[in-house]
């Protein structure tokens, strides 16, 4: 990648985000970009409910919000898992069964439109409480191109299926998937909710390594896998991932490698490697930066 500079080139943002377009949210376009960039978040991606009516919208906030980049995308919405079609900027029959609408003409549909596929809170199983919220579809691992590790900060939500959003994603990649680990709020009220479960825009938080600040480049990031989730919010230590020349998003095919994992902002913290779900080693992080080597096989 001799034109990808991935210490330069990353920008923070929130990959699940509700306008009052959703139906059964409250914010306006100009709320969601204050509160993100009151965070300092770069980006936000648009998800509403099986609906892009928000961009009707969306050029004029741009215009006003120059510092934050509006990421378009739709949240398609099942009675058997949410779908998040980062970059999506038409709209998707959701009504299966009608007019011959189905879940495979609406995987070909997103394609159309070359958005990122991305499953949402894919182990968030309420019963009630949250119709379809739990991943039922099938979708081959080749057409996942992101996998939502974090629905909410990591202190609302992943106690409760943080480890099984993780280990989900795990199996997609098992499966041939190429999927980027993803994260976003969920939110509803443009960061103001305080309720047991709300996490505001930024938590938590997905560091996408892109050639520039736009919607083209942001979801061909994505796309390429990217991608790091800051599991609580902005102000978590960094990860990055080398082996060599590649970086992450990159695959490597060797007998054996050297990987390199540089921490910042994480000193008198624990670095914790894990390959194929299997803790390999626990080290403290003693500088900052803290870098760290392991040969693997």
């Amino acid at each position: 990648c001799p034109d990808f500079n991935p210490l330069r080139n990353v920008y923070a943002g929130d990959l699940h985000v509700h306008s009052r377009e959703s139906g059964d949210a409250a914010p306006t376009l100009d709320a969601i970009a204050t509160f993100a960039r009151g965070r300092g978040l770069d980006f936000v991606e648009l998800s509403d409910h099986n609906t892009v009516s928000q961009l009707d919208f969306m050029t004029a906030a741009q215009a006003r919000h120059p510092a934050l980049l509006f990421v378009p995308g739709v949240e398609f919405t099942t009675y058997a898992g949410h779908l998040n079609g980062i970059g999506a900027t038409r709209s998707v029959d959701h009504r299966f069964g009608v007019e011959g609408a189905t879940f495979d003409a609406a995987v070909a549909s997103f394609a159309e439109q070359k958005a990122v596929l991305s499953i949402n809170h894919p182990v968030l199983d309420l019963g009630q409480l949250c119709i379809g919220c739990a991943w039922r579809q099938k979708l081959p691992a080749a057409s996942i191109g992101a996998v939502e590790i974090g629905t909410g900060g990591w202190d609302k939500t992943g106690v409760l299926f943080g480890a099984q959003a993780i280990a989900f994603w795990d199996r997609q990649l098992a499966q041939g998937s190429h999927a980027a680990a993803v994260g976003g709020s969920d939110d509803h009220s443009g960061g103001r909710a305080t309720g047991t479960f709300d996490s505001p825009i930024g938590n938590p938080t997905t560091m996408v390594f892109a050639k520039s600040l736009s919607v083209e480049a942001v979801v061909s990031a994505i796309r390429e896998g990217r991608t790091v989730v800051k599991l609580q919010g902005p102000a978590d230590p960094m990860v990055e991932l080398a082996v060599g020349d590649a970086r992450i998003g990159d695959t490597v095919r060797s007998a054996q490698s050297t990987l390199i994992a540089t921490v910042t902002g994480g000193r008198g913290q624990t670095l914790k490697l894990l390959e194929n779900g299997v803790a390999m080693e626990t080290v403290e992080v003693t500088d900052d930066p803290f870098v760290f080597s392991r040969v693997v096989t």
